[in-house]
Parts: structure tokens; C-alpha cells; sequence
């Protein structure tokens, strides 16, 4: 890891816990001064699966606010304030590294007479401030730095008047494939909204967004169309709630996978429930991930190499900060850590290993924490091989239909094989898939779509 100046050192212990599904994490506190505040903490994975996070934090001698970066190098934590915010608003942060590991955050700003979008980034020599030319809050938002260095950031932008409000999407650094540097998604002349941004395999910007009104209630995915011809976004309704004036969309966070299939965990807040799309073959599928108490007013999405989702999100009736994982044909749902009121503000990450990674706010304590799951997927073998055996046969279909009619639930790595065209999910054109191996017509290979 690279040195950087001015971090004060904190060194932490890591407490195992085991949870109720078999997973092991270590849970560790970041920042234990108890002045954290309830507001978005971010995490990210460098090389050597070390976290780096942002957050913000109450910073003497004046109380004011401020935008703190801390990563871990293997030995201890450091920590960094990098931006003063002056006044406290309820800002999200958002933190993305680059290929060389340097932090890229984005966030607001408020200097007292009117916020700000703002966008920090480490240069290799010293933190860099810009801000994003659109006047009015910016609080909810996010940002991803693509292969190339290339900052792309989406935020919702609220102005005072004629009270309208817009997903933004803005570019730094690289071409803009959406016609300009900033530019306006969509809009709504009333409300407020949550927006998450993830890039397509080409670094094409897709958003997944609410708009938070009585006209026009619910969750909006839009994805930019390259070498456009008039509109330049296209944009989908995903869910809504047209029978009450609440929506679906609220606390969201989208994934691409392989195959640029988009994934989305969000919170519906009419029936308190985390829940769950994914766009396969041109088509929404939608699902409770978890529909006990109040939960998922904050999550956070990955996705493994395998295309399966784990989303950590926060239980309100119990106060815990929970994960689910999906295995192929059911949620498995555990509670990672239950002391105090615990990960109503979370992110989750995952490494190369299939480890996963959250940062998550105790309000009880006002500490910056850390959770890391100790255990991994690793699955040997090939699609279609649903045995292990090393042979495609009719063995494997058989396993492959079985488990889809609920006679025999296949373990972990033989439902990774199964899932033939690697879209997180065992269904019919996963045994076609393998017939047509056995069939020497063509091998398991994802299928593409937006």
C-alpha cells in the first residue's frame, strides 16, 4: 500500500462471530471516538484485500463536520480528515479506487449559504476538491471509477426553486459517452430521491434511481445509449406502488453482472420490506428478499464471481445489521452483528477471494465498524459439471432438474456449476445449456443483455 501524509494511526482488534447460517466475521471498530455520524459510510477493496472507507465525522476544536478516508495495510488502520464540510447535512459518501488504489470520493458540501455536490480524489501527491456546477442539496449519491481512471458519479440534485428534482450523472477524467460532462437523467418537480450507479463492460453509466412523489411513484433504471440517435438515456420502470403515496426505490444499490444484466436491491417503504429485481432476457423479476419487520431501509449490493447476490442491510425492529445471500434458488439470511443499534448506515464489498466486506455505522456508540466474512466460495471444476466428477452427462441434468423442483437442493459449488449461463440463477435454459455440452452444440456461456 502507498504512503500517504497526515494519518493518524489507530490500531483495533478484530472479534470473531460466528452467525446463525454458519458464516464466521470478524468485526472490528475503525473509529471509536464517538463522534461518527449517522451518515453514508463507504466501503472499497484495494489489492492485498485491504478495505479503504469514507465517512463523516464531528472533528474538534469547533464541532464542525468532516469527510474522513481510512484503509487498512495490513498491520493497522489510518485515518485521515480531507475535507471540512463546515455544517452538518445528511450527505451520503461514496468511495471508488482506482487501478493504483488511489481513493476517489464523492459527496456534498455545505458552506452555510447552500450545498454543494462535491468530488475528492488522492492524485498520488495530495488530495484534489472539485465541485459539480449544479446549485441545491446533493445528498444522495455515488460513484464508480472505471478501468481507465475515469471518475463517473451519479447523485441526486434537489433545488429550492421551482422545487425540481433530477438524477445527475457526470464524468471526470475520460470521454463522455452521454454527450457532455454533466448532464440531467431524468426529473420530477417534486419529492426527493436515492440513485446507484454501476458501469456496464464497456463503461457505459446505468443508473437505478427513485423519484420520490405522488404523480410518479416509483423505481427507474436507465442506462445510456451509445451512438445515440435522440435520447441519449433509456429509462425503464422497475417497481412502484401506485395505490399509496409511498414508493418502491428508496435506499437503492444496482450491480452489473458478467453479462451486464443489471441487479437491484432496494427498500420498499409502504410495506417496510427489503427487496429484490434483476432484468434477465428483456423482463423485470422481482422478489422480497426479506419481509420480516422493518427492514432494508439501508442496503448494500455485490455480486460474487458467480453472479449471486449478497445484499447487508438493516433490521429497524431489531436494531442488527443483517446479509443475505442468494444461493442460486432461496435467500439465506443471517444476522452478522446484533450489540447495540447496529448498521442502519452499511456498504458491502467483496474481494477477490469471495470475501465480503461492510462498513456500518453504531449509533449507540457513535463508532465507525467493520465486519468481514472469514468464510469464501471457491468452487473447483466447470459449468455444467454439476457433480464434480470432471464429466458432463446426464447425471448432471438430472441433479440440475431435481434441484429446480425442490427433491434435491444442491450444495453450494454444484449449484455454481449448475447455473450453466451464469446469471445467478438455475432454471430451465440452465439444463437446455447442458444438454446441448453433452450434445457437443455449444458450452455454458452467460447471456447478454442490459
Amino acid at each position: 500500500m502507498k504512503s500517504r501524509c497526515g494519518y493518524s494511526v489507530l490500531l483495533l482488534t478484530l472479534v470473531s462471530i460466528s452467525a446463525s447460517s454458519g458464516l464466521e466475521w470478524k468485526v472490528a471498530v475503525v473509529d471509536g471516538g464517538g463522534a461518527v455520524i449517522n451518515a453514508g459510510t463507504s466501503v472499497a477493496i484495494a489489492s492485498g484485500d485491504y478495505p479503504h472507507m469514507s465517512y463523516l465525522s464531528y472533528f474538534s476544536p469547533d464541532d464542525s463536520v468532516g469527510l474522513f478516508y481510512v484503509y487498512w495495510d495490513g498491520d493497522q488502520w489510518h485515518k485521515q480528515n480531507i475535507f471540512q464540510l463546515w455544517i452538518y447535512f445528511e450527505t451520503q459518501t461514496s468511495l471508488s479506487l482506482d487501478k493504483e488504489d488511489n481513493p476517489h470520493i464523492a459527496h456534498g458540501w455545505h458552506g452555510g449559504t447552500g450545498a454543494l455536490m462535491m468530488y475528492s480524489f488522492w492524485d498520488g501527491a495530495d488530495w484534489q476538491h472539485m465541485h459539480i456546477p449544479y446549485l441545491g442539496e446533493a445528498v444522495h449519491n455515488d460513484i464508480t471509477v472505471d478501468d481507465f481512471g475515469c471518475s463517473h458519479i451519479a447523485h441526486i440534485w434537489i433545488s429550492d426553486v421551482p422545487c425540481p428534482i433530477s438524477p445527475i450523472y457526470s464524468a471526470f477524467g475520460c470521454p463522455q459517452k452521454c454527450g457532455s460532462d454533466v448532464d440531467t437523467v431524468d426529473y420530477m418537480w417534486w419529492g426527493n430521491g436515492h440513485v446507484s450507479l454501476a458501469l456496464s463492460s464497456t463503461s457505459s453509466p446505468c443508473l437505478c434511481y427513485n423519484l420520490n412523489n405522488r404523480t410518479d411513484p416509483g423505481l427507474k433504471y436507465a442506462f445510456c445509449v451509445e451512438n445515440y440517435i435522440g435520447e441519449k438515456w433509456n429509462i425503464e420502470k422497475v417497481d412502484t406502488v401506485p395505490e399509496a403515496p409511498h414508493t418502491s426505490g428508496t435506499a437503492i444499490s444496482l450491480n452489473l453482472d458478467v453479462s451486464d444484466h443489471p441487479h437491484v436491491s432496494y427498500y420498499d417503504d409502504l410495506h417496510h420490506d427489503l427487496k429484490w429485481a434483476r432484468k434477465i432476457g428483456g423482463n423485470w423479476e422481482i422478489g422480497a428478499v426479506d419481509s420480516f419487520a422493518d427492514v432494508g431501509s439501508c442496503n448494500s449490493l455485490v455480486l460474487d464471481d458467480y453472479g449471486f447476490e449478497h445484499i447487508s442491510y438493516y433490521d429497524a425492529t431489531h436494531k442488527d445489521l443483517k446479509c443475505a445471500h442468494w444461493n442460486g434458488r432461496s435467500w439465506e439470511i443471517e444476522r452478522v452483528d446484533t450489540l447495540g443499534q447496529v448498521g442502519d448506515v452499511n456498504s458491502i464489498a467483496i474481494d477477490d477471494d469471495g470475501c465480503l466486506h461492510i462498513s456500518y455505522y453504531d449509533a449507540m456508540n457513535k463508532f465507525l465498524k467493520y465486519a468481514k466474512s472469514t468464510s469464501t466460495h471457491i468452487c473447483s471444476g466447470v459449468k455444467g459439471d454439476v457433480d464434480g466428477n470432471s464429466t458432463i452427462d446426464v447425471i448432471d441434468v438430472v441433479q440440475t432438474v431435481r434441484h429446480i423442483l425442490g427433491i434435491e437442493i444442491l450444495e453450494f459449488c454444484s449449484r455454481v456449476r449448475a447455473d450453466c449461463n451464469a446469471d445467478g440463477q438455475i432454471d430451465i435454459t440452465d439444463v437446455l445449456g447442458i444438454v446441448n455440452v453433452i450434445l457437443n452444440v455449444s458450452t455454458c456461456q452467460p447471456t447478454k443483455g442490459n
